[in-house]
């Protein structure tokens, strides 16, 4: 058995260790929630980039595809 100074010593040290380990859990934690919030914020920038291109060539594939078109029309009747 240890003296009294020796009890307050390990007492100390199994406290601090408690601390640290509390926050690594707190930066760890941190660091997952950012990580997402970066993910999910990556992933709606993707969105919209790729939204604007789509729109874009959308409206000029019709354009496009309007001024190629010919239209004939044949105006018989059935008999």
């Amino acid at each position: 058995m240890g003296t009294a100074k020796r009890e307050r010593q390990k007492a100390n040290k199994q406290q601090r260790e408690q601390e640290l380990a509390r926050k690594a859990a707190r930066s760890k934690s941190t660091r997952i929630g950012a990580l997402v919030v970066a993910a999910i914020v990556a992933v709606f920038v993707l969105v919209l980039i790729a939204g604007r291109f789509i729109d874009e060539d959308d409206s000029e594939s019709l354009s496009t595809s309007f001024d190629q078109i010919s239209v004939t029309a044949d105006l018989d009747p059935i008999r």
